[in-house]
């Protein structure tokens, strides 16, 4: 990946890279989330936001995990190896 020598997990911003390499988008979760909810003056890390989504739970999962549970069933493959968690919880 772009980040790798950066030594950075799986951010909203590789995930966008990857999937829409041709719009050259480089947005993290917390600016995407920044832009949707401008009005409330948000800043979430999509780990912050699962938090509060499914505090009960206490799920920390990465943006990445999450793309692997939501298209596991279209056989889509999120390399996990590049983040450091266990089971969704962020270490």
């Amino acid at each position: 990946m772009e980040h790798e020598e950066q030594g950075k997990h799986y951010t909203w911003s590789e995930n966008l890279e990857m999937e829409h390499e041709e719009q050259a988008k480089h947005y993290t979760w917390s600016e995407n989330l920044e832009m949707e909810h401008e009005e409330q003056g948000k800043h979430y890390t999509w780990s912050e936001n699962l938090e509060m989504e499914h505090e009960e739970q206490a799920k920390h999962y990465t943006w990445s995990e999450n793309l692997e549970m939501e298209h596991e069933e279209q056989g889509k493959t999120i390399h996990r190896s590049k983040v450091n968690t266990i089971r969704g919880v962020r270490i």
